[in-house]
C-alpha cells in the first residue's frame, strides 16, 4: 500500500511522570472506526528487541481497537515501526508518547525516509512534582537527576535550534481540561469533539506508559482530574531544584506553555 503524503507523527517529549501518556490518551481519544489518528503509547517498547515487552501486545487495552497489535509485525524493528503501523492501519496520524531524545531521533528519521510530517509536543510538569513522584517510586538519585535533566536536552534540541514545538503544562490541562484539549487539538490539527478530554470513555490501543491512564481505561469509574492535587504545593527540597540554571529552565517552560484562553 502506498502511503499518503499526509501521514504525520505527533511525538510527545518530556520526562517520566510528566503527563506524556495523559496527553497521548487525550489526543488519541476517538469514537469512530476506522480511526484516523491513534495513540500507540511508548512505541519503542513493542519494536525494540532489547526491551522486556518486545512483541508483547497483551498490555494494549480496550480491545475494540487494541487488537490492532495482533496484525502488526514487531520483527520489522524499531527503525521501521511507524511505516509498519501506517501500512497495517487506516490511521493518518500516529501519536507516540515515547518521550526521550533517542526515540525522537528515530521518529525524525522515519519522517525523512517516508516524507511524514511531525509535530512535537513537550509535556511539562513543575520539576518539584516530578521529583516528588520519582521519590515515591523509590527511584535512585541518578535516575531522578537524569529524568529531570531531559528538559535541558529538550530545550537545546527544539528551542535553541528553532524547531517547531508546543509546550503543554500538565497542571493547566488538569485545571481546565476542556479548553486546554480544544487548544491542543488546534495545535496538532486533530478534530475536537465534545468530551474528548475524558479519554477513558473511548477505545484505546496504547501500549505501555502510565499506570494511571491504564487504570482509567480499564475502570472509568476511577477516572477524573484531581484539581486539588495540582493546587497542593509539594513539600520537598532538593539541591537540583535550587540551581539557577534549573530555575531559569523551569521559568522558560512555564512562560511559554500553551494557554487555555
Amino acid at each position: 500500500m502506498e502511503l499518503s503524503m499526509e501521514k504525520k507523527i505527533v511525538f510527545i517529549a518530556g520526562a517520566d511522570h510528566s503527563g506524556s501518556t495523559l496527553l497521548g490518551c487525550i489526543l488519541g481519544a476517538h469514537y469512530e472506526s476506522p480511526f484516523k489518528y491513534i495513540h500507540v503509547g511508548e512505541i519503542h517498547a513493542f519494536f525494540d528487541v532489547n526491551k522486556k515487552n518486545y512483541g508483547n501486545s497483551k498490555l494494549a487495552r480496550n480491545s475494540f481497537y487494541g487488537k490492532i497489535w495482533d496484525e502488526i509485525n514487531h520483527e520489522v524493528g524499531y527503525q521501521n515501526a511507524y511505516k509498519e503501523i501506517f501500512e497495517k492501519t487506516e490511521a493518518d496520524i500516529i501519536i507516540d508518547s515515547s518521550k526521550t531524545d533517542r526515540n525522537l531521533n528515530i521518529a525524525e528519521q522515519a519522517c525523512l525516509e517516508s516524507n511524514y510530517s511531525m509535530h512535537i509536543i513537550i509535556s511539562f510538569r513543575p520539576f518539584a512534582k516530578i521529583l516528588q513522584s520519582d521519590l515515591r517510586g523509590n527511584k535512585s538519585q541518578k535516575y531522578i537527576l537524569t529524568n529531570l535533566s531531559r528538559y535541558f536536552d529538550i530545550k537545546n534540541k527544539f528551542v535553541d535550534k528553532h524547531c517547531p514545538y508546543t509546550i503543554v503544562n500538565i497542571e493547566d490541562l488538569i485545571l481546565d481540561p476542556r479548553k486546554m484539549t480544544i487548544k491542543l487539538c488546534q495545535e496538532v490539527n486533530i478534530p475536537y469533539f465534545e468530551g474528548k478530554e475524558n479519554y477513558w470513555n473511548y477505545p484505546s490501543c496504547h501500549l505501555y506508559g502510565s499506570k494511571t491512564q491504564r487504570l482509567h481505561l480499564n475502570n472509568p469509574s476511577t477516572a477524573g482530574y484531581d484539581k486539588e492535587k495540582v493546587l497542593a504545593k509539594p513539600d520537598i527540597s532538593h539541591p537540583f531544584l535550587e540551581r539557577e540554571d534549573v530555575l531559569e529552565l523551569e521559568k522558560f517552560f512555564l512562560e511559554n506553555s500553551l494557554k487555555p484562553e
